[in-house]
């Protein structure tokens, strides 16, 4: 009832409905469609709550991404926010490779069959590789590596879950444009989809994404 609501003339009407959906939830089959076609709202408050309540959803929101994608240049506000800041959030939460600064660390990876991961992705932390995105993740698959504490290098390896003997080294990389702070706020994601590893980063105090890049071996950087 509240999703057919969603088409009401009475633009109060849309927006109690689509507030209400969003709080709510329920299935995703059913909600996240239902929110993507009130993104199209011409009711500024009605786009933003419609794009919180898919944030809610994290990945199974994925297939609102291109209509997301369309919204970038919304110039719609809520506040002193903006809808352009309110959809890169958004797109942060379950598709952060397709905004921002991302990284291809490796393409065509064999780490991905039949839409789950095959391999594991590692990472050395405190001098130990350990597992960042086992096997057998579905895929697209976000793990998060640093959060409020960007570490001067990241060092990333693909293989077997229980063995190091045969990891395939992807190399270093490191965040930049961090802020002069004491109390940083910055989150590092891993991404496996579209047959890549990708990383992003994102200063989520300043709402700004950051640039990562690859450290090659045997330079100073």
């Amino acid at each position: 009832m509240l999703i057919q609501r969603f088409t009401h003339t009475n633009s109060d009407t849309r927006f109690y409905a689509v507030s209400a959906v969003m709080r709510i939830g329920s299935e995703p089959g059913v909600v996240v469609p239902a929110l993507t076609s009130a993104l199209k709202d011409p009711q500024v408050n009605v786009r933003w709550n419609a794009l919180s309540g898919l944030s809610r959803f994290g990945a199974r929101a994925r297939p609102a991404v291109p209509e997301l994608l369309r919204m970038l240049d919304d110039p719609g506000r809520v506040g002193t926010d903006s809808i352009t800041q309110q959809v890169q959030t958004a797109l942060w939460r379950f598709a952060p490779e397709k905004v921002g600064k991302p990284l291809v660390v490796e393409d065509a990876t064999p780490m991905i069959t039949n839409g789950v991961t095959a391999q594991a992705l590692k990472l050395m932390f405190l001098g130990k590789r350990q597992t960042l995105i086992p096997p057998g993740r579905s895929v697209p698959a976000i793990a998060q590596y640093w959060n409020s504490d960007p570490r001067p290098k990241l060092t990333l390896y693909q293989g077997t879950r229980d063995s190091e003997d045969t990891d395939h080294s992807l190399g270093d990389f490191e965040v930049l444009d961090l802020a002069a702070s004491d109390n940083l706020n910055v989150s590092t994601l891993c991404v496996v989809a579209d047959g890549q590893i990708i990383l992003c980063a994102r200063d989520n105090e300043r709402k700004v994404f950051l640039e990562i890049r690859r450290v090659e071996t045997g330079v100073t950087k």
